[in-house]
């Protein structure tokens, strides 16, 4: 999806897809983080 918008900056759609999707993504760390699920320190964008 960042490729797409990399090429069209224009597209307020995708734009606003890309935001909820990273804000679920977000939460779920969050959720997953406090149930011992994921240890404190891991990051999406280092994996």
């Amino acid at each position: 999806m960042k490729l797409h918008l990399e090429k069209h900056k224009s597209d307020g759609h995708n734009i606003h897809r890309l935001q909820l999707v990273e804000s679920k993504v977000r939460r779920l760390l969050k959720y997953y983080k406090s149930r011992g699920v994921l240890p404190l320190e891991y990051d999406p964008l280092k994996v």
